[in-house]
Parts: structure tokens; sequence; C-alpha cells
């Protein structure tokens, strides 16, 4: 899939198609690349627009941040794996 060259998302799409995601890791920031220059058109976006409405849509979005805490939570959580459990996967203890 070609994107076009004046898309945000040129130079990391095609950073994409030569390395071809080697491993989860680096999907994982290949995602949160992606998240933090989505953020910023929103935030170009919501400055160029004159429409109440419009602004306040983008400024919406830019407040969605879950999917970014979401991949970064999995990169640390591979990255780091002395530890088996994050915020979300406390440790389980039998006795």
């Amino acid at each position: 899939m070609a994107v076009p060259e004046d898309s945000p998302f040129a130079a990391t799409w095609a950073a994409y198609e030569v390395n071809g995601l080697a491993g989860d890791l680096a999907a994982l920031e290949f995602g949160m690349e992606m998240e933090r220059r989505i953020y910023r058109l929103y935030r170009e976006a919501a400055a160029q627009t004159k429409d109440t409405l419009g602004r306040r849509a983008y400024e919406f979005l830019m407040e969605e941040n879950r999917h970014f805490k979401l991949l970064q939570e999995a990169h640390s959580f591979l990255s780091d794996n002395k530890h088996r459990w994050d915020d979300w996967e406390h440790p389980f203890f039998e006795g």
C-alpha cells in the first residue's frame, strides 16, 4: 500500500516498508510514533481551524491517549522482562 508523499505519515510508512518491523518492540515503537504524529496533526488542525466546534473536536481527540498508553505499557512490559506484571496485572501469589 502506497502512502502519498505529502502525507504526514510518508516517512514513517517508508521506514515500515524498508525495515519490515522486525520484532514486537519495533511494531510497538512504530505504533507509538504513529500516535505521536496523529497527536501533532490534531494539534495543528485545532490551531488552524476557525470553527469553534471543529477546534473543540480536535482538542477532544488530542485528549484521547489510551492507545498510546497501551502501546507504551506493552513496550515497557516486553523490554523489561524482569517484571511479569504491570499496573493492570498484579502479581499472583499462591501459598
